[in-house]
C-alpha cells in the first residue's frame, strides 16, 4: 500500500445525490475513484424535506425550465417525482457499480439534506457532491455551502464530470492538512501533466522554505511540478489563477489560516473547476 493511500485511507466514498443534473456527474466521478482505489461506494439520495414542506403552502409556485410557465407546487406530485428520481438514481448506481465491479450500497433519506449527509459522512473517508442544488441556480447550493463549512472529512465539490488527463493544482502552506492535500493531489494525478503547487507564504523566505518542503514530499513520486507563490489570497484571485493554469481539480487545505470560511465559500463558488477541501 502506498504512503499516500495510508495517509488518506480512502476505504469508503460517499456520494450525495439529489434531483439536480450535477448529481449524475458526482456519481460518475465517485464510481471512477472507487474503482481506481478499491473503495466501497455509498450512494445517498436525500429527499429534501424543505422542498416537500414548501409545496404544502398555497402560494408555492414552480417555473418550468424550458416553458417558463409557472404552476402550483403540489406536495403529492413533488413526493412522487422525488421517489421516481430516487429509483432512477439507484438503477444508475447499480449499472455503474456492475460495470466496474464495485462494492456499493444505496439508500434514500428524507430530512434536512445537510444534517443527513453530515451524519452519513461520519462513516466515510471522502464525500462527493455537486456544487449546485435542485434549484439550478448558478450560485452554490445550500447543501454544498453547509458542507464547505462543516464537513469533517475531505469533500469534493463539482458541477460537471471530470475530463480525462485532468491537471491538478494544490495549495500548500506547511500545515498537517497541507501535507495531506499534497498526498491526495499526488494520488489523484491521473496523467503526465505537471502538478501545480501553489505556495501560500507571507514573504520570499517562507515561500522558499515551503517549496523545499513540498519538493521533499513529492520527490519520491517522481512527479513533474510547477510552483506558484501567493502572499495574499481571496476566492476570486484563486479562481482566476486556477483558470489560467487550466486546472481541473483544485486541492485545498481547508483548515488553513489562509482559508477562513468566507474565502472557502467564495473559492468553491467562483471557480469552474472541481474543488477538493481537505481536513
Amino acid at each position: 500500500m502506498s504512503a499516500s493511500k495510508r495517509i488518506i485511507d480512502i476505504n469508503r466514498i460517499l456520494v450525495a445525490l439529489d434531483a439536480s443534473p450535477q448529481s449524475l456527474a458526482a456519481l460518475e466521478v465517485a464510481a471512477e475513484l472507487a474503482a481506481k482505489y478499491g473503495a466501497e461506494l455509498v450512494a445517498v439520495f436525500v429527499e429534501d424535506i424543505n422542498l416537500v414542506r414548501l409545496a404544502g403552502f398555497p402560494f408555492a409556485q414552480e417555473i418550468g425550465y424550458f416553458s417558463a410557465i409557472s404552476r402550483h407546487l403540489d406536495s403529492q406530485q413533488i413526493d412522487l417525482e422525488l421517489r421516481a428520481h430516487a429509483r432512477w438514481v439507484e438503477r444508475t448506481t447499480a449499472t455503474l457499480a456492475k460495470r466496474t465491479n464495485l462494492r456499493w450500497s444505496f439508500r434514500t433519506m428524507r430530512g434536512a439534506i445537510s444534517g443527513e449527509l453530515l451524519s452519513a459522512a461520519l462513516e466515510s473517508d471522502l464525500i462527493i457532491l455537486g456544487k449546485i442544488g435542485w434549484s439550478g441556480q448558478r450560485q452554490l447550493g445550500s447543501t454544498a455551502r453547509s458542507l464547505v463549512v462543516h464537513a469533517p472529512l475531505p469533500a469534493l465539490f463539482l458541477q460537471r464530470n471530470l475530463r480525462s488527463g485532468m491537471p491538478l493544482m494544490v495549495a500548500y502552506e506547511g500545515s498537517p492538512s497541507g501535507r495531506k492535500a499534497l498526498a491526495i493531489a499526488r494520488m489523484l494525478r491521473l496523467s503526465d501533466n505537471p502538478l501545480t503547487v501553489l505556495v501560500l507564504a507571507a514573504d520570499h523566505d517562507e515561500a522558499d522554505r515551503l517549496r523545499s518542503e513540498a519538493q521533499t514530499l513529492l520527490e519520491p513520486a517522481g512527479i513533474p511540478v510547477n510552483y506558484r507563490w501567493l502572499s495574499e489570497l481571496d476566492g476570486q484571485k484563486f479562481a482566476r489563477l486556477a483558470r489560467l493554469e487550466g486546472c481541473e481539480i483544485m486541492v485545498v487545505p481547508a483548515d488553513s489560516q489562509f482559508f477562513p470560511e468566507d474565502i472557502l465559500l467564495s473559492l468553491v463558488n467562483e471557480t469552474d473547476c472541481a474543488v477538493l477541501l481537505v481536513r
